[in-house]
C-alpha cells in the first residue's frame, strides 16, 4: 500500500514529516495524509518522491513490498539527497541566512563592546575617540560599522525568509 511505503521510506531515511516536506515543498500536513491513506500525492509529487527515495513510481504503486538495498542497485546506499535545492537538500536561503546572522552577531557584539570600554575603561575610550582623522569620533565610527553589520545582518535574514 503506497501510504505504508511512504511511511517506511522516510523512516528509513532518517526524516521527520516537517523535514521530508521541506525537501519536497509541500506542507508537513500534506505528507502526513498520504502516509495516513487519507491523500494520494499527484503524479508530479509521486515522481519526485520516487527520485528522492531512489525508487521507481510503479514500485511505490505496485502492492509488492519495496526492493531491499541489495535488490534495487540503483537505490543510494545513504540519506538522498533532496530532488532540488543544491547539496546536501540545503535550501538557497540557508547561505543568506548564515551570513545575515553572522553579520547581525558581529555588529551586536561591537556595539556591547563600545559600550563596555566605555563604562569599564574611560580612558580606553577616549583613545579610540581621538583616533579617528574624521570628524565622526572613533567611537562613533565603531557605532556606526556596527548599526551597519546589524542593518546589512536584518537585511540577509529578511531575504532569506523570502526565498
Amino acid at each position: 500500500m503506497l501510504s505504508e511505503k511512504l511511511y517506511l521510506l522516510r523512516r528509513k531515511a532518517g526524516l521527520s514529516q516537517e523535514e521530508l516536506a521541506e525537501k519536497l515543498d509541500v506542507s508537513r500536513q500534506a505528507v502526513s495524509k498520504w502516509e495516513s491513506g487519507t491523500a494520494r500525492p499527484d503524479i508530479d509529487r509521486l515522481q519526485s518522491l520516487a527520485g528522492f527515495y531512489g525508487v521507481t513510481v510503479d514500485a511505490l504503486l505496485s502492492d509488492d513490498p519495496l526492493p531491499g538495498p541489495e535488490e534495487n542497485a540503483d537505490a543510494p546506499a545513504e540519506k538522498p539527497a533532496a530532488p532540488s535545492g543544491g547539496p546536501q537538500g540545503k535550501r538557497p536561503g540557508a547561505a543568506l541566512l548564515s551570513l545575515g546572522v553572522i553579520l547581525a552577531l558581529a555588529g551586536a557584539l561591537l556595539l556591547l563592546l563600545r559600550g563596555l570600554l566605555s563604562l569599564l575603561s574611560p580612558p580606553v575610550a577616549e583613545e579610540i575617540a581621538e583616533s579617528s582623522v574624521i570628524h565622526i569620533d572613533g567611537s562613533g565610527i565603531l557605532a556606526i560599522g556596527a548599526l551597519l553589520l546589524l542593518a546589512a545582518g536584518a537585511l540577509l535574514l529578511i531575504l532569506s525568509k523570502k526565498r
